[in-house]
C-alpha cells in the first residue's frame, strides 16, 4: 500500500519545530486549566459554603510561573511572538532576514541573561531552608519553571536562529522548513 503524503502543516512531518513546540503549549495549558478551576473552586467555596481552600495565592503564582516560563519555548519554536510586519513591506528580503536575525541574536543574549541570573537564584533558593506560608512549598519550586523556561527558550531560539541564518526557515516557523 503507498503511503499517503502528510497534509501541509502535519506537526514533525511538514514542519518539526511546531511538532516539538507542542509538549511546552500543553504544559502551559494545563496550568491554566488548573488556575481557572482552582480559582471557580475557590470562588464557589466561598460564596456557597464560605469555605476558602488554603494557599490559594501560592497555588496561583506557582502556576503563573509554568504557565508563562514553561510554555515559552514552545511560543519560540513556533514563531508566534507579537512581530510589527511594516518592514517586510519596506525592504527588501534580505535585509528582512538581516533584521530576524539580529532579533534573535538580541533574544538570545537577553534570555542567556535572564538564564544565568535564574540559575543563580534557583541555587540560592535551593540552599535555602526557605519555605512558602501557607502551603510550606519549598521556595525553590518558585525558581524552577524560571530557570527551565528561560534555558529552553534559549534553546529553541537557537534552532530557529539556525534555520532563519540557513534558509530553511522562510516568513515564520508557521511556514514549512525547506
Amino acid at each position: 500500500m503507498a503511503e499517503q503524503p502528510a497534509p501541509e502543516g502535519a506537526p514533525g512531518i511538514a514542519n518539526p519545530l511546531v511538532f516539538w513546540a507542542r509538549p511546552f503549549g500543553w504544559l502551559g495549558a494545563a496550568a491554566i486549566v488548573y488556575m481557572m478551576l482552582a480559582t471557580t473552586l475557590s470562588v464557589f467555596g466561598r460564596h456557597l459554603a464560605g469555605w476558602e481552600p488554603q494557599g490559594m495565592q501560592e497555588q496561583m503564582e506557582l502556576a503563573l510561573a509554568v504557565a508563562v516560563f514553561c510554555a515559552l519555548p514552545g511560543a519560540f519554536l513556533r514563531d508566534e511572538h507579537v512581530t510589527i510586519d511594516l518592514v517586510d513591506g519596506l525592504g527588501r528580503r534580505r535585509l528582512t532576514v538581516l533584521l530576524r536575525i539580529a532579533g534573535l541574536l538580541l533574544g538570545m543574549a537577553l534570555l542567556a541573561l535572564a538564564f544565568w541570573r535564574s540559575i543563580d537564584t534557583l541555587r540560592y533558593k535551593w540552599d535555602s531552608p526557605e519555605v512558602t506560608g501557607m502551603l510550606s512549598l519549598p521556595k525553590y519550586l518558585y525558581a524552577l519553571p524560571v530557570a527551565f523556561g528561560a534555558g529552553l527558550s534559549l534553546a529553541a531560539i537557537g534552532v530557529v536562529l539556525w534555520a532563519v541564518a540557513s534558509g530553511r526557515l522562510h516568513g515564520g516557523a508557521k511556514r514549512q522548513l525547506d
